[in-house]
């Protein structure tokens, strides 16, 4: 909101509806990962492809703000060029985070056994780190980073969390290894469309 509202020269209403677009966008988007991991790709390959995807859209987010002349100018509002490289970048983030939501966590629960005791506590475990980790996170980049941000570059700002998901990339593939991995299947949102399809031709068949 404030990158739109005092960079790119955006009124707040239309800041603010923006804002609320990408983030609709970013809880739709898992709909599209959590079925492709359960149908086609699994946990693993959809993880790494949208963790790609996130990476690229957040290296061309960081561009945007970096590149000469693909931001305007204090007291300007954005050009039709400058918008476009900004609500691209956004909307590859949006995919980007549409595999990784749903899958990062339920892939962490495929590597241990709940028949096995030791599994058993060691899920407790990685669990409370994961979501320890998570809001650690978040806290550096409400606070550092977005200090960061107002203060020295919004380049940099967009540069670090970009570096941040390839130091993830590469420590998620050299695990690659040791993870167990479980078969696609069927995807519950597949079930779902096709008994609501199946309904729709009965009740239109009878009509």
């Amino acid at each position: 909101f404030i990158y739109l509202n005092r960079v790119m020269g955006e009124d707040s209403g239309f800041a603010a509806v923006q804002v609320n677009l990408f983030e609709g966008t970013c809880y739709l988007t898992p709909l599209l990962g959590a079925w492709l991991a359960d149908s086609l790709w699994g946990r693993y390959r959809t993880i790494l492809v949208f963790s790609c995807i996130y990476f690229v859209g957040m290296m061309l987010l960081a561009g945007s703000a970096l590149v000469p002349g693909l931001k305007p100018d204090p007291s300007q509002v954005a050009t039709p060029l400058q918008n476009i490289a900004l609500y691209v970048s956004l909307y590859v983030v949006a995919l980007g985070t549409g595999g990784i939501k749903p899958n990062v966590s339920a892939f962490g629960a495929d590597q241990f056994d709940e028949m096995n005791a030791d599994d058993r506590r060691e899920k407790k475990s990685f669990f409370n780190w994961f979501y320890f980790s998570i809001n650690v996170g978040s806290l550096i980049a409400v606070t550092c980073v977005v200090w960061i941000q107002e203060n020295i570059s919004w380049g940099i700002g967009f540069a670090i969390p970009a570096f941040a998901m390839a130091v993830a990339i590469v420590v998620f593939i050299a695990g690659s290894p040791r993870y167990k991995h479980v078969e696609p299947s069927e995807s519950p949102i597949a079930r779902v469309v096709k008994v609501t399809a199946a309904a729709w031709r009965e009740n239109r068949r009878k009509v």
